[in-house]
This record gives structure tokens, C-alpha cells and sequence, in this order.
């Protein structure tokens, strides 16, 4: 793709997605969280998504997603049990 120019005409860019993986990276100023927001502590790695598949068009993509923070969502009881 050329510089500026999206394939959709709402300048979306859709990518067929073939494998995903992430890594941990130093964070870069103006583009990832510098600092944890709970501890207001500087930030040594953060992760960073990688995608890679094709466009409509079959180019290849490998993109590389920032600001994208795993989570861990416990399921509990609808209702805890009374205390002994």
C-alpha cells in the first residue's frame, strides 16, 4: 500500500487474520502507556500485539497493534455463600 492510502473507501484497512502473537517491549513516549496507572510507576516493558495476515487485495500485513493490555476475568457465584 502506498503511503496514506487505505483499500476501503472509509479508510478502514480489513486484514485476514493468519496467526497473532504479542511481545514486551520498551514503551515509546506518545505512542504506549509510560506509566501504570495503579501504581503511577514507570512502565519497563509493555506488550504489543502482532497480527499478521492479508488484505483483500492478498499484500501481506504484519501489524503491529500498541495499547492493547491483557486481562484475566475471574467468573464468580451469581451468589456467595453465607458465612459459616
Amino acid at each position: 500500500l502506498a503511503t496514506g492510502t487505505m483499500p476501503n473507501p472509509d479508510g478502514t484497512l480489513g486484514v485476514r487474520l493468519v496467526s497473532i502473537d504479542y511481545y514486551l517491549a520498551n514503551p515509546v513516549h506518545g505512542l504506549d502507556v509510560v506509566a501504570s496507572a495503579y501504581l503511577g510507576l514507570p512502565l519497563q516493558r509493555v506488550p504489543i500485539v502482532r497480527i499478521f495476515g492479508s488484505t483483500s487485495t492478498g499484500q501481506k500485513a504484519c501489524l503491529h497493534l500498541h495499547r492493547a493490555f491483557p486481562y484475566l476475568l475471574v467468573p464468580t457465584l451469581e451468589e456467595w455463600p453465607a458465612e459459616p
